[in-house]
């Protein structure tokens, strides 16, 4: 090997672990922006609507008879469903979805921010109430519902 081979191979070395580097350390620290690792839960929820949205998903309006809705439940054919309300739950209280069976009423847990994922499959309706802090056994003051017959 000449001498001007040697010094081509030595500069080119350095040049290719240089650039595998800035590539690994660009997928390494890039990876969690682009999974949503370091997003507050209120960017995650975002992207879950979004995500729902893209997914073809039917929109029905939560609502009480002919107020406007507070509400919207984005549902598949499966009975897969994402409740997302419009805003927040006020400082001490919560919102708290209750499925619809006939007479009976069951809770499906309190909706943490915004949003709940939910199965819908055989529930006549999808109520929401608005209840103290942590939720309540039986809904108390029932915002609306959406009909799902």
């Amino acid at each position: 090997m000449t001498a001007i081979a040697k010094r081509k191979t030595r500069t080119f070395l350095p040049w290719v672990a240089l650039i595998g580097l800035v590539v690994v350390g660009g997928v390494w620290f890039g990876l969690p922006y682009l999974t949503g690792s370091f997003a507050t839960p209120q960017e995650k929820e975002s992207l879950l609507i979004q995500d729902w949205m893209k997914s073809g998903a039917e929109m029905l309006p939560v609502q009480k008879e002919e107020d406007a809705p507070f509400a919207s439940l984005l549902k598949k054919p499966d009975g897969q469903a994402l409740l997302v309300l419009n805003k927040e739950a006020s400082s001490g209280n919560s919102y708290q979805a209750w499925s619809v069976k006939g007479s009976d009423i069951e809770s499906l847990g309190v909706v943490p921010l915004r949003t709940l994922q939910v199965n819908t499959a055989g529930m006549d309706a999808l109520m929401v109430s608005l209840e103290g802090s942590g939720g309540n056994d039986t809904p108390t003051n029932i915002l609306g519902d959406v009909d799902l017959k």
